[in-house]
């Protein structure tokens, strides 16, 4: 009959102990980084850190409208003067572009400013679609009034600044600084109905040219 030294059970024993007292340390470790996992460090930011922040967010919308806007009356308004100013021989001696130009100009202004305010407002960038999208696109009722007053200014704004670009040119035309003649250069600016147009046909055509631009 033969026996193990004792000292080899005594290490076998220890042996085995040790390999149970690892598993289980380890088991405890994967336990502890699984619990350590749900309790990831909270990083903690201020979402207006000072007054202007917070303005720039309120203001952010309007001013993409406004600016939008801005160059689309800028290229629109421009192409207009440009070419109705410069068939007077006063201003220069040959035309200096045609309809074909009108329309270029106006599409390139159009696409610029859709393509400045698209991104923060929407690019609307005409009252008739921001009233269109808050009626049948669900767009917010509160933000229409700031939205109409931002496109509003931008325009202004716009024919501001080609007015006072094309301001010699205009005197030219009309005859002097302090005339002005509607339609004359005025219809460089803004539309007026023309003499055979009633006021049933003025009201349809302007339904009739704001869906189509809403669509």
């Amino acid at each position: 009959m033969s026996y193990r030294p004792e000292s080899q059970d005594y290490s076998d024993g220890t042996s085995d102990g040790m390999k149970e007292r690892s598993k289980e340390s380890f088991s405890h470790m994967e336990e502890a980084a699984a619990e350590d996992s749900n309790y990831l460090p909270i990083e903690h930011y201020t979402r207006y850190p000072n007054r202007w922040s917070r303005i720039r967010e309120i203001i952010r919308e309007p001013m993409a409208e406004f600016f939008g806007v801005l160059i689309l009356i800028v290229f629109g308004n421009g192409v207009d003067c440009q070419t109705v100013l410069s068939a007077n021989t006063k201003v220069a001696s040959s035309p200096k572009g045609d309809y074909t130009g009108l329309a270029i100009g106006w599409a390139c202004g159009t696409a610029l400013g859709v393509w400045v305010s698209g991104g923060i407002s929407g690019g609307h960038i005409n009252p008739a679609v921001t009233i269109a999208l808050a009626t049948f696109r669900n767009f917010p009722w509160r933000k229409v009034p700031v939205y109409i007053f931002a496109q509003i200014m931008g325009g202004l704004c716009g024919a501001g600044i080609i007015y006072a670009d094309y301001i010699h040119a205009i005197d030219l035309v009309e005859g002097g600084r302090h005339i002005r003649t509607t339609p004359g250069t005025a219809g460089l600016f803004s539309t007026y109905a023309a003499p055979y147009m009633t006021q049933v046909s003025s009201f349809f055509d302007e339904v009739s040219a704001t869906h189509q631009s809403s669509l």
